[in-house]
C-alpha cells in the first residue's frame, strides 16, 4: 500500500487505496430492507425476525464503517461515510426503540434510507479524506454535529409519516392506519426528537465557534456551511418557539421539519457532493 500523504497545513491525510467491503455492504442492505418489509407486515409476524434482521444489519453496517472510517493516524471524514454513519446512528436508535417495543414505526423509513446509504458507501465512496485524531475540540465538534443530523434525520423521519398519517385521516372516509399510533403521540414523539436535535446542533455550533478561532485566529467565519447551519438553527429554534408559543403542529410542523433539514442538508452535504462526487470524477 502506498504511504499516506500528510498535509501539513490542514491537517489531513490522504489514502487512495481504502476501500469498501462491497459484499458486506450488500448484506447489510439487504437486510435493511427485508427488515422494513417485515416492519410494514408486522401485523403478521412477531417482533422477533425483525429485531434479529436489524440486529445483523446494524452489525454489518457498523463493521463496513469501522473499516472504510477508522484508519492508521486518522479518521476518514469523505462524504459517504459520513452519510452512512449518520444512517447507521439513526438506524441503531430505531434498533433500540423496537427493543422497547415503542416507536418502531420510525423504521419504516429509516431502514430503506440505512440501506441506500450503505450502497452509497460501497458504489459512490468519493475521495478519502483522513483527518488527525489529535484534536479534542474538532472530534467532539464532528461527533457532535454527526449525532445533530441524525437526531433531526428522525425527526423529518417523523415528519413524513405524521404527514402521510394526517392526510389519511382527511379523508373521506378518514382512514386509520393501524401501522402507525394516534396522532397526538406522532406529534409528541417529533417535537421531542426535534428538541434533542436542536440542542445537539446548538452545542456542535458553539464547539465550531471555538475549534475555528483556534485553527484561524477567526471567531466565526463566514462560509457557506457557517450560515446554512446558522439558519437551519434558527429555522428549529422557531418552530419550537412557535409550537410552546402559539400550538404550531400538524402540518405546519411538518414544513418547518422538512424545510430546516433541507437547509442543514445543503450545508454539510451540499458542497462536499460536488467536490468530492462530481468534480472527482
Amino acid at each position: 500500500m502506498p504511504n499516506r500523504v500528510e498535509l501539513a497545513d490542514e491537517g489531513l491525510l490522504i489514502d487512495p487505496d481504502a476501500m469498501p467491503i462491497s459484499l458486506l455492504s450488500l448484506l447489510a442492505a439487504t437486510l435493511y430492507v427485508v427488515a422494513a418489509t417485515l416492519l410494514y407486515r408486522r401485523h403478521k409476524h412477531t417482533a422477533t425476525p425483525i429485531l434479529l434482521t436489524v440486529s445483523v444489519a446494524v452489525a454489518l453496517h457498523a463493521y463496513v464503517l469501522y473499516a472504510n472510517i477508522f484508519a492508521a493516524g486518522g479518521v476518514n471524514v469523505r462524504l459517504a461515510d459520513a452519510g452512512s454513519l449518520i444512517a447507521w446512528i439513526t438506524a441503531l436508535a430505531v434498533l433500540l426503540a423496537t427493543l422497547s417495543r415503542t416507536e418502531m414505526n420510525l423504521g419504516l423509513l429509516i431502514f430503506p434510507v440505512a440501506a441506500l446509504a450503505v450502497l452509497c458507501g460501497w458504489l459512490l465512496p468519493g475521495r478519502d479524506l483522513l483527518i488527525s485524531t489529535t484534536s479534542a475540540v474538532r472530534a467532539g465538534h464532528s461527533l457532535l454535529a454527526i449525532l445533530a443530523f441524525g437526531c433531526l434525520g428522525l425527526a423529518v423521519a417523523q415528519a413524513l409519516l405524521l404527514a402521510y398519517q394526517d392526510r389519511q385521516l382527511r379523508l373521506q372516509p378518514p382512514v386509520v392506519s393501524t401501522l402507525l399510533p394516534p396522532l397526538e403521540s406522532m406529534e409528541t414523539l417529533l417535537f421531542r426528537l426535534i428538541a434533542v436535535g436542536f440542542v445537539l446542533l446548538t452545542v456542535a455550533l458553539l464547539t465550531g465557534v471555538l475549534f475555528n478561532h483556534e485553527l484561524s485566529g477567526a471567531e466565526f467565519p463566514i462560509t457557506h456551511h457557517t450560515v446554512l447551519s446558522v439558519a437551519a438553527w434558527i429555522c428549529f429554534g422557531l418552530l419550537l418557539g412557535g409550537h410552546r408559543i402559539y400550538g404550531w403542529r400538524g402540518r405546519n410542523a411538518v414544513h418547518w421539519t422538512l424545510g430546516g433539514f433541507a437547509i442543514l442538508f445543503l450545508g454539510y452535504f451540499g458542497s462536499r457532493f460536488v467536490l468530492e462526487i462530481i468534480l472527482n470524477r
